[in-house]
């Protein structure tokens, strides 16, 4: 009997070249959104948004149900956290040991919500990043909305701790008519972690 739902970790490269990139875009904005809110605006304008998003050496784990005509349910993307904000994310030797996670998604339908999907996901994700990074500890990032309070629980209940001061983003990039205050979350993975 076939499996009724598929994970892959794809690399930015992989994604543009898939046929679930389509797909992933509409459901991605589909969920940010889902809260009924008229004001928000799509996540994403478009598929070389969400793949630039990500970067070059960007990944992504993507859950699929294979008996809904490969429908994307679940997504969490990583990208190397940004070198200015954070001077040691690179190391010569390691590559890449602090990334930033974003965007986490799952498809709003009741049948894939609280299933586990994106946590299948982050769990993908953070295996293949500590095979890149040999083994080392990694540290990932991931910036919430305080607004959105049950999203703070949501990452807090998966290990991550609030790091520094909000701050804001402002009218018209996320909503037409609402500013957000964000904070920065952290959790290290790894042996040593």
């Amino acid at each position: 009997m076939a499996t009724q739902f598929s994970l892959r970790v794809l690399t930015t490269r992989e994604l543009l070249g898939d046929s679930i990139l389509e797909p992933l875009l509409v459901m991605i904005n589909e969920v940010y959104k889902h809260d009924g809110d008229d004001g928000f605006l799509d996540r994403f304008s478009g598929v070389n948004d969400l793949t630039e998003s990500l970067g070059e050496f960007g990944i992504c784990a993507v859950v699929q149900d294979m008996w809904n005509k490969q429908l994307p349910i679940a997504m969490v993307g990583a990208k190397p956290w940004p070198e200015k904000a954070h001077p040691t994310a690179f190391d010569s030797q390691l590559g890449c040991l602090h990334w930033q996670i974003g965007p986490a998604a799952s498809e709003v339908s009741p049948e894939y919500r609280s299933k586990g999907f994106v946590e299948q996901c982050l769990a993908a994700l953070q295996d293949r990043l500590l095979q890149m990074s040999s083994g080392n500890s990694i540290s990932l990032w991931v910036s919430v909305a305080i607004e959105l309070d049950r999203n703070i629980r949501y990452w807090k209940r998966r290990g991550f701790e609030q790091i520094g001061d909000p701050r804001i983003v402002p009218i018209g990039q996320w909503h037409l008519s609402k500013s957000f205050n964000l904070v920065d979350m952290k959790k290290e993975v790894g042996l040593e972690a």
